[in-house]
């Protein structure tokens, strides 16, 4: 039940897949590997089902990712932007606060 889950939302593009059933090789297309130099894998069938189930949590673990916005890189450098712009103010004086010199109020009969 679980890798059907993973398989209606599918953790790759499936346009960019290819299945041969004569040979049952798998083409994925992609960007340009530096390492390999070119932008495609061909593996087996079976292959790609083992690589697939490779990203599959096990039971209790969740496997959260941040991708853009919510990444922990973009935080960082939102958070690094803010504080380069935040001007640094000193502290304000001790100056007592409107209620601390008022006098208190008497209880009214039958609260508290």
């Amino acid at each position: 039940m679980k890798l059907a889950s993973y398989m209606i939302r599918a953790p790759m593009s499936l346009e960019k897949m290819t299945y041969d059933p004569a040979t049952g090789t798998l083409i994925y297309r992609s960007k340009m590997h530096a390492g390999l130099k070119r932008n495609f894998q061909v593996m087996p069938g079976a292959e790609w089902l083992e690589l697939l189930c490779k990203h599959i949590p096990d039971r209790y673990e969740h496997l959260v990712r941040y991708v853009g916005w919510y990444s922990n890189r973009a935080r960082s450098e939102r958070s690094k932007a803010l504080e380069a712009q935040a001007p640094v103010t000193e502290p304000a004086s001790q100056a007592p606060k409107a209620w601390a010199r008022s006098p208190p109020t008497p209880r009214q009969p039958g609260r508290g």
